[in-house]
């Protein structure tokens, strides 16, 4: 799905646990109510359609990252699994609903044609 959306030859870390930038664009990689590969669970869950996601530990709106993330310049797309080991699905480009001031941060994601 990467080749896809033009994103060419991802490599590991962020690209497959967290929060990934090709260009102007942004990708989430998070699970849904399960812990990750370094035993993190963040809690994410869909709300409806919505995606309610938390950044990484210690993540803040005060991080770059975070800004760069919900600036609106760029598509951000969501892509989630369900199981720690699985592929993870496109869920579709997101747009920012909510947004807590909390660390580690967290924002409602809209999702307009979720594939949940």
């Amino acid at each position: 799905m990467l080749r896809e959306l033009g994103v060419r030859d991802p490599r590991g870390g962020p690209w497959y646990t967290g929060l990934a930038r090709y260009g102007n664009d942004h990708f989430i990689f998070c699970g849904i109510n399960v812990a990750g590969r370094t035993g993190h669970n963040y809690q994410n869950h869909f709300r409806g359609a919505d995606l309610v996601w938390r950044g990484k530990t210690g993540s803040s709106l005060k991080h770059r990252s975070i800004q760069d993330l919900l600036s609106g310049n760029g598509k951000v797309h969501i892509f989630f699994r369900r199981h720690d080991r699985d592929p993870f699905t496109y869920a579709g480009e997101a747009s920012a609903k909510q947004i807590d001031d909390v660390i580690p941060i967290r924002v409602r994601w809209r999702i307009p044609h979720s594939r949940d």
